[in-house]
């Protein structure tokens, strides 16, 4: 056991696609909101000032824009928690609600892919990230470059 796995830390074994999507958790004590920030096919990270503890289960209703109504998953699990932040793994999911995770997912990190290789596009070979900042007015205005 590597000493990540020991303090209670696992590697990532998914993509994360950063998302910015409304979400409801229900346990027969609590129904709470939050903003979930990114998602794996496996799990994903929620914002809330609700109180949430590690190894408390709940089911997920994840809300869409344009789209009737929210995807939801059966039962995930509180994994790690942080300030106003929680992560949750899938523990149950209904097959049928696989095919819309998938999309929602793939779609999330097609975006992300997107604006990377714009990114990387912007750059010229003989261009540096660093210059590409310099130049581009992107830099946070704390960097002295």
């Amino acid at each position: 056991m590597d000493g990540l796995t020991h303090l209670g830390y696992q590697r990532r074994t998914q993509l994360r696609a950063s998302v910015q999507l409304p979400a409801t958790f229900l346990t027969p004590q609590l129904v709470g909101g939050g903003v979930i920030q990114d998602a794996s096919r496996t799990g994903l990270r929620i914002d809330t000032l609700e109180p949430v503890s590690v190894g408390m289960a709940f089911a997920i209703q994840v809300y869409f824009p344009q789209e009737p109504g929210p995807l939801t998953i059966d039962e995930a699990v509180v994994q790690w928690t942080n300030g106003t932040q929680f992560g949750a793994r899938f523990t149950k999911l209904d097959d049928a609600v696989l095919p819309r995770l998938d999309t929602f997912y793939v779609l999330a990190l097609e975006e992300q892919l997107q604006s990377l290789a714009e990114f990387l596009t912007a750059l010229s070979a003989p261009t540096s990230a660093l210059e590409w900042l310099r130049t581009s007015g992107r830099a946070h205005p704390s960097l002295s470059l």
